[in-house]
């Protein structure tokens, strides 16, 4: 690459990180800009929801040209999660309005939401320690699309489970007596049908642990202990909110 005054950039002997201040500045206000402005709609290159600009094969009459340049990788990537982060919201949304319609109640919808996405975080402590891996690239970002149906599909167990004890547990005699009778009945029920699907799924992603491709091997390991962290919060945050959900409700009534 050549400056204005024929001074060439710093980065393109290769002795300097390509990440760099002077390579950012490039990238991002000078060569991406003039992509998307210039060449896009000459060659008629156009972004789709699965076939992004950058992606596609330039025509030029009989000529096929296919290009490749770390600096533009690197910015269409950037590009393209920006993007994508609104499929991250939309999917959020979706699952939140979800339980909201199953489980009738704002505020049990919003811990589990919450929940769901402090398995992420709570999960870094045994990946990292207790497995040992230190990789974390953008594979693991993923795991918010698995742990969202997976941690859903939980409280969705748990709850059926508590509103069934209703009928199946008898008086106790107190109110407080009853309620707890009816959380041990959820749990017990939620206990085994949750720990089925949450170990099996969880097995199947350890399976990847195996692989001899590094960000394969370590997205997998993440998933499971995700799932796994998932379980555990299931069994002791939603319960909690559960109770105090009935009794917010109990008292308005």
């Amino acid at each position: 690459g050549v400056a204005g005054a024929g001074e060439c950039f710093e980065f393109t002997g290769g002795s300097t990180d390509v990440t760099s201040e002077q390579a950012l500045s490039y990238m991002n206000n000078l060569i991406g800009p003039w992509i998307v402005d210039a060449v896009a709609p000459d060659y008629g290159l156009e972004d789709g929801l699965l076939n992004p600009m950058f992606f596609q094969d330039i025509n030029a009459g009989t000529m096929e040209v296919r290009t490749y340049s770390y600096l533009l990788f690197n910015w269409e990537g950037l590009r393209l999660l920006a993007t994508d982060g609104n499929v991250v919201v939309f999917s959020l949304l979706f699952v939140y309005l979800w339980l909201f319609m199953h489980i009738e109640s704002y505020f049990l919808a919003s811990v589990s939401i919450s929940q769901i996405f402090l398995s992420i975080p709570a999960s870094i402590f045994p990946y990292a320690f207790v497995f040992g891996m230190k990789y974390f690239g953008l594979m693991q970002f993923l795991t918010v699309f698995i742990i969202l149906g997976v941690g859903a599909d939980d409280c969705f167990v748990l709850v059926d489970a508590w509103k069934q004890s209703e009928a199946a547990v008898p008086d106790q005699g107190s109110e407080e007596a009853t309620l707890i009778m009816r959380l041990k009945y959820a749990l017990a029920r939620c206990f085994f049908a949750v720990f089925n699907t949450s170990f099996t799924t969880s097995a199947a992603f350890f399976a990847t642990a195996v692989s001899p491709i590094m960000p394969i091997s370590t997205f997998g390991v993440f998933s499971a202990v995700v799932i796994l962290t998932n379980y555990v919060f299931v069994l002791t945050l939603t319960p909690a909110a559960i109770l105090v959900n009935h009794k917010s409700r109990a008292a308005v009534a």
